[in-house]
């Protein structure tokens, strides 16, 4: 294959495991329509940590950090989420709302959303 027909992928890994990014997005949801700076990525990592069913904690020291790194990476990356600078700051896509809204027990509802992104 010659180097011009070569596309790199670029897949998120955080989190780990994408059957986490529903209930990122759920949970993120509560911030939409607010500025995305470090006080409400720090709210959305500590609302994350007291959340049951989040084993991983990411950075106590940083909170601000981890809220952007679980942003910036998955949910934004697969266009569930769209950032602008203006003060709405943080907006659920049409995707994401998708996402949010298949019940859990749909996998296959689930699996095409996610078909979709990729």
């Amino acid at each position: 294959m010659s180097e011009s027909c070569r596309k790199v992928w670029m897949f998120p890994t955080s989190p780990r495991s994408p059957d986490k990014l529903k209930a990122e997005l759920t949970l993120l949801a509560r911030f939409a329509g607010q500025p995305w700076n470090g006080t409400t990525q720090a709210e959305f990592a500590e609302a994350r940590v007291q959340t049951p069913g989040f084993k991983t904690l990411g950075s106590l020291k940083r909170p601000g950090f981890t809220g952007r790194d679980r942003v910036n990476r998955g949910l934004q990356l697969l266009g569930f989420v769209y950032l602008t600078p203006d003060p709405s700051g943080l907006a659920i896509t049409e995707a994401g709302q998708a996402l949010i809204d298949a019940p859990a027990s749909d996998e296959i509802a689930i699996q095409t959303v996610f078909q979709r992104q990729v």
